[in-house]
């Protein structure tokens, strides 16, 4: 009756903590030492229903007899092992080579899902017996699995003592009546189904101990509530100062309230006032009896203020009756005082007398500059400028010539320009007069193309008095070295050349092509003479031809595109050469020695 008394009053425990907001987490527990008690243990026996054996055997699924939370699960079964643990893990079967050997919890290795009593090598098949039972009357039952006088393996060291799961508590404990040192490791404690958190008893942990009548309790930890009910503005401008405020939490005695980087202000209420730095969470924690409660976020963006830049006034000083073009950047829409000119750049001022003008800028999203850019404009009387515009083509120079100022300064800096691409293009030219007032013109400069006439030969590599067939393409008309005017013309050269054409389009621009014809000797077969040191034969030919020659020397034969196909020492003797690989045609066979250089013309039939 007194246990059952001190049951109860733990059940009245949590009650009252839940109403308190202090509440049982189910994710991690509080391991704490008790007194040693005992509990029943008749109940139903297991030793016929470890398997593949009573040594390092496992049962299959046994009732708990109620609903048990077990790191945030809900089981209504366990798995026991004979070696002094249960299991909650249902799905992966345990390997009796690994139940054997006690683990340091955490361990993400199989066995996981851990309840231990005493984790070691025992062997109720030689001694002991191992039994579960559920009492007690719901909401308030107990499951109690007991070894009783269970053997080390291979030893007579006995070991007894007893798990206990607590309906509607979670809570759980061990009790062990005697812990015999081992010569293998043990372990006491807890652990999840994933092996990555775990309780253990201190110096139980995969470690070498006896025990005698020792108790541990492992509760679920007791947590305060976060507070609730967070509510401000969560898209603001830097600089603002706002308000935020969350619900107040019945037992909280204080709150603490965390911002980002660059915020001021704090608070130990429920309400907080402070001045925007940078975009993060703003965090508020409450605390209670049991302790400090986890934070809430409330994210917040911060917009930041735009930077407004000036970046070009033209011209700088004004006459009276003249126009300043402003460019500002970095908001979308700008104010100018005086005068309340509203809109986007650039600006057009026009002023009767020195002015300054200050300028702030309005963000998309709706944030204003926190810091006014000025702009003077001093008025004086300007020059009227004038300047040349004209066009060119790509690659070459255009010189501007203003008048009407004593000096000039340029856009590019200099009064020469070379575009780099195709378009049209406006300069602005300022001019000062000797009152320092300041003009401007615009010069329009078009950029024409430059055509890229592209010259080839049908044959680039001939005999002496044959032909080739000379083209180009990429211009509209053209101009060759040799006077033909025509995109198309045959040729028959009478050494190597080299051809010139002008391509010119039709907006007058033009770029000049070459193209080489190389013009061989190209001796055939009656032009082998006897004092000649190589000799041919067949040619024509089929594919395969005999080279004899008299001296060292170098052979290289070419296609008809000139392309370099063979190429080969060769000392004094006989030689074969196969061209079966290569289309028929005229080849060039050129033959150097270290006094002379013959080509001749090898044909393939």
């Amino acid at each position: 009756m007194k246990k059952l008394i001190v049951f109860l009053g733990l059940i009245v425990l949590f009650n009252t903590s839940a109403r308190s907001q202090c509440v049982p987490t189910c994710s991690s527990y509080v391991l704490s030492s008790i007194t040693y008690s005992t509990f029943p243990t008749a109940g139903n026996s297991l030793l016929s229903v470890f398997s593949p054996n009573g040594d390092d055997g496992i049962t299959g699924p046994i009732p708990i007899g109620f609903n048990f939370n077990f790191y945030c699960g809900t089981y209504s079964q366990v798995i026991v092992g004979s070696n002094g643990f249960l299991t909650f893990d249902l799905i992966n079967a345990i390997n009796p080579a690994t139940s054997q050997t006690s683990q340091f919890f955490p361990n993400t290795a199989s066995p996981n899902g851990m309840v231990c009593y005493y984790w070691n090598d025992l062997d109720p098949s030689f001694g002991g017996n191992v039994t579960f039972t559920t009492v007690g009357t719901s909401p308030n039952q107990m499951f109690i699995l007991t070894y009783t006088d269970v053997p080390i393996w291979n030893t007579s060291l006995l070991n007894s003592g007893q798990i206990i799961l607590y309906e509607t508590t979670n809570v759980i404990e061990v009790h062990a009546a005697l812990i015999s040192t081992s010569p293998y490791l043990g372990t006491i404690g807890i652990e999840n189904l994933s092996g990555t958190a775990g309780v253990a008893v201190t110096g139980s942990n995969n470690a070498i101990f006896s025990a005698t009548n020792t108790a541990y309790r492992w509760s679920p930890a007791i947590v305060g509530l976060p507070p609730t009910g967070v509510t401000g503005n969560s898209l603001i401008c830097f600089g603002d100062t706002l308000s935020f405020a969350c619900n107040s939490m019945s037992t909280a005695s204080s709150y603490s309230w965390t911002t980002p980087v660059g915020w001021n202000g704090s608070s130990t209420t429920t309400a907080l006032t402070a001045t925007a730095g940078i975009s993060g969470n703003i965090q508020v924690t409450a605390t209670y009896t049991c302790g400090v409660s986890a934070p809430t976020n409330f994210s917040v963006t911060v917009n930041p203020p735009p930077f407004v830049s000036v970046g070009t006034v033209v011209p700088p000083s004004l006459c009276s009756g003249s126009v300043a073009m402003v460019n500002v950047s970095g908001a979308n829409s700008y104010t100018l005082e005086p005068g309340s000119i509203s809109g986007t750049p650039p600006f057009t001022l026009i002023a009767a007398a020195n002015t300054t003008y200050s300028v702030t800028g309005t963000s998309t999203n709706g944030c204003n500059s926190t810091t006014p850019i000025v702009v003077p404009i001093t008025v004086y009387q300007s020059p009227t400028v004038s300047v040349n515009s004209g066009s060119m083509c790509l690659g070459q120079t255009f010189t501007f010539v203003p008048t009407g100022a004593f000096s000039y300064s340029y856009s590019t800096l200099f009064n020469i320009v070379t575009p780099s691409a195709v378009g049209n293009y406006s300069y602005f030219i300022i001019g000062t007069a000797t009152n320092a007032c300041t003009g401007y013109a615009v010069s329009s400069v078009t950029v024409n193309p430059v055509p890229n006439p592209i010259a080839l030969a049908s044959r680039s590599v001939i005999c002496e008095n044959e032909k080739t067939v000379l083209t180009v393409q990429g211009a509209n008309t053209y101009s060759w070295s040799n006077n033909s005017a025509a995109a198309s013309q045959t040729v028959t050269p009478l050494s190597t050349i080299i051809y010139t054409v002008t391509g010119t389009n039709t907006v007058g621009c033009n770029k000049t092509a070459t193209v080489m014809v190389i013009v061989n000797a190209c001796l055939g077969v009656d032009g082998q003479e006897k004092e000649n040191p190589i000799y041919i034969y067949p040619n024509p030919t089929k594919g395969e031809f005999n080279l004899k020659v008299d001296e060292d020397m170098l052979v290289v034969i070419f296609d008809t595109n000139g392309k370099e196909i063979y190429k080969q020492n060769h000392h004094a003797g006989v030689f074969q050469v196969n061209l079966n690989a290569y289309a028929q045609g005229v080849y060039l066979l050129r033959a150097v020695t270290t006094s002379k250089e013959i080509s001749f013309r090898i044909i393939k039939e």
